[in-house]
């Protein structure tokens, strides 16, 4: 979602600009070499998206909270304040849209254009996440991307194996 801003729907690249003298493009089609036909799903998604969101940036943050609270999540606590503050969010872009556009009708329409986006990007996010499962943990380059796919490396264990040991010496 984020990389929305850098993406091309003309050439179906993004650009990230790394410096003022350097930047990178990378081809939807380098996707293509991933399992499930994600390289289409993230076409769909972007080339959806793009026009609607009009480099807006405040339309960007409100559609990424309305997309992090969601109540779709499992073992979550506090079900009904998630809901809560995504219809907050929601009400919010709606706001948002309504004083940019100046109609109901235009700012409605494009409320429901940018929410009629979701579901692709829904279904881009869930066939990443099985690839990522499927991936050995060993060539995922970072902890951190590990954990949040819940991938456990070799290394992973022992690091979980020496904060047990740690823990329980100081416990007994």
């Amino acid at each position: 979602m984020r990389s929305v801003p850098n993406y091309d729907c003309i050439h179906d690249n993004w650009t990230f600009v790394m410096d003022n003298e350097n930047s990178i493009t990378v081809n939807v089609e380098l996707m293509r070499y991933f399992r499930r036909n994600v390289n289409h799903w993230f076409k769909i998604f972007f080339h959806s998206i793009c026009p609607q969101l009009d480099n807006d940036p405040i339309v960007l943050n409100l559609l990424t909270a309305i997309i992090l609270f969601t109540p779709n999540r499992p073992n979550l606590i506090h079900h009904e304040a998630v809901i809560l503050q995504q219809q907050i969010y929601t009400y919010l872009l709606k706001r948002y849209l309504l004083l940019r556009y100046g109609r109901d009708s235009e700012s409605e329409d494009k409320l429901r254009k940018l929410l009629d986006t979701l579901p692709a990007l829904k279904e881009v996010s869930d066939r990443h996440r099985k690839n990522c499962e499927e991936t050995d943990p060993e060539v995922v380059p970072f902890r951190l991307l590990r954990e949040l796919f819940d991938l456990k490396s070799r290394g992973d264990k022992q690091g979980d194996r020496d904060h047990n040991i740690h823990h329980n010496l100081l416990v007994n």
